[in-house]
């Protein structure tokens, strides 16, 4: 990226990722991650070492994290901020995809991990 030029990017991974910076997990989020570490500790350390990889980059970097994806029509409403503070357990597809969009161009989170749910 660096030798392109390319000196930002924006990525996405799930909900389990932690962001101890700005998070305040209740009791629900830490039993969904115990669960995740049980089930299928391989997919939490790709997330974790896709953090520190970005981290590391040097890029200005916003990995966005979602909770549970369902199907059905966008409510083009939805609401972005740190796990166990103001977030829910699901959103659309439809509305994730349109808040990445809406962060090509307004990068509300720089070097962060907003949450972005219902």
């Amino acid at each position: 990226m660096k030798s392109a030029g390319v000196s930002r990017i924006l990525s996405l991974s799930g909900g389990g990722l932690p962001f101890p910076e700005k998070d305040q997990p209740k009791l629900p989020d830490l039993l969904i991650r115990g669960i995740m570490k049980l089930a299928v500790p391989h997919v939490l350390r790709d997330a974790e070492d896709h953090a520190t990889v970005l981290k590391s980059s040097g890029l200005e970097w916003t990995i966005v994290r979602a909770p549970r994806l369902v199907d059905g029509p966008e409510k083009n409403q939805y609401r972005v901020g740190w796990v166990g503070v103001n977030g829910s357990t699901k959103i659309s597809r439809e509305d994730l995809a349109n808040y990445l969009i809406s962060q090509t161009e307004a990068f509300d989170y720089p070097q962060a991990m907003p949450f972005v749910s219902w």
